[in-house]
């Protein structure tokens, strides 16, 4: 397993997947393993949501927030 997804365990992160019924997801990464990582996140309605994605659909990873720092401004 790469130490890149093992590192954001934790942080609140934007996805971004191949899959178009997916598309993006913003949530908060609580586990990774060789094939598959899991976040949970609020769906529109603002209800809470546990997501399991296979780590060959994800095409873009950005890290927004890390636990224990302040979301960065720009």
């Amino acid at each position: 397993m790469s130490n890149i997804l093992t590192d954001i365990v934790g942080c609140t992160c934007s996805i971004l997947t191949k899959d178009d019924y997916m598309g993006q997801l913003e949530g908060e990464v609580l586990a990774v393993d060789d094939a598959w990582i899991k976040v949970r996140h609020t769906d529109r309605r603002g209800n809470p949501n546990l997501r399991i994605l296979r780590i060959e659909t994800i095409t873009q990873i950005e890290v927004l927030r890390q636990p224990g720092k302040e979301p960065a401004t720009v």
